[in-house]
């Protein structure tokens, strides 16, 4: 089954684009839960099978909001920007 996961750059990581969040989950860096009963966990590309939706939420400036989107799809190339 097909599901969407909400994750957040880990240890105060901020991005200038959304291809730069983009590489850093699928270069397997660190980036933390969101929402449900494992919200706050630590987690990577490595804990999600494929076919699941993974919306990353990052801020563009260190310390800031974390108001930037970006959607991507286990196990498919691409991505898509949601802009605030």
């Amino acid at each position: 089954m097909d599901s969407t996961e909400r994750v957040q750059a880990a240890y105060g990581r901020a991005y200038y684009s959304p291809e730069a969040a983009v590489a850093d989950w699928r270069a397997g860096a660190d980036f933390r839960l969101t929402a449900g009963p494992w919200a706050g966990s630590y987690c990577s590309t490595r804990d999600f099978p494929a076919g699941t939706t993974v919306d990353i939420a990052y801020p563009q400036v260190a310390g800031d909001r974390a108001d930037q989107r970006v959607i991507v799809v286990q196990g498919e190339e691409g991505f898509r920007h949601v802009p605030r």
